[in-house]
């Protein structure tokens, strides 16, 4: 409710709040996917060889780190950023862990508030634009607001991220605005694009992701029949 409180407008008032706890290790699994706490010592090489096996280094564009040399210096920058507290980073596997797909991780962990960010999105080709993709992003969704029962998360990218950008819209997050000259990465300029989603938003958005990656939106080849951007946007 909003009220006025000594001739000024305050927020709504938030009943029986309480910290949130912080993401663990929990391992969270989906029909095609497995996404498991980030081990530097297990799973850097099987990383490196999936993200520099194909010499694309358009992957690494918009990403603050990469690309690397070798294994031990990938090793080396996933080990610190993996013993980081600003960071809760995973591996994505494959069903049954018999393949690594990528990473992905919390930052901006802010359980007093409730809000999270889901960053250092970075899919190998062979988990980029498939349905096992959308799932991922699915069950980090699903972790934050069903199960830590957080307020708001975010979704953020360098400005001139198209790419970024369009996921960010078609997952069911809303463009906020944009932090202008933010930050300096691989020694250029980053304007950074936000985006959000609430709990209030989720349930819609939830099932919308839920019809989506229902085996029967897919024909024989894998091609979806109705497309997640039209469910959210209803949503």
């Amino acid at each position: 409710m909003i009220e006025d409180f000594k001739s000024q407008v305050v927020g709504e008032t938030i009943d029986h709040w309480q910290k949130r706890s912080r993401p663990t290790a929990k391992k969270l699994e989906g029909r095609d996917i497995q996404i498991l706490c980030c081990n530097a010592e297990k799973h850097s090489s099987s990383l490196f060889e999936v993200f520099h096996s194909d010499g694309d280094l358009a992957q690494w564009t918009y990403l603050g780190h990469g690309p690397f040399k070798n294994t031990e210096d990938y090793r080396l920058w996933l080990k610190s950023v993996s013993q980081n507290p600003l960071f809760e980073f995973y591996t994505i596997f494959s069903r049954g862990e018999s393949q690594v797909l990528g990473v992905v991780c919390f930052t901006r962990i802010r359980p007093e508030h409730g809000s999270i960010e889901i960053a250092h999105v970075h899919f190998s080709k062979k988990l980029s634009n498939s349905r096992a993709a959308t799932e991922v992003i699915y069950l980090m969704l699903s972790y934050v607001f069903d199960d830590l029962g957080y307020r708001r998360c975010e979704w953020k990218c360098d400005f001139l991220n198209e790419k970024s950008k369009r996921a960010a819209k078609r997952f069911g997050f809303t463009f906020e605005g944009t932090f202008r000259q933010d930050r300096v990465y691989k020694g250029r300029n980053r304007d950074t694009a936000w985006f959000s989603m609430t709990n209030k938003e989720w349930p819609d958005i939830k099932a919308s992701f839920e019809k989506w990656l229902m085996p029967s939106n897919f024909d024989s080849s894998g091609k979806q029949l109705s497309s997640l951007s039209r469910m959210t946007a209803s949503a």
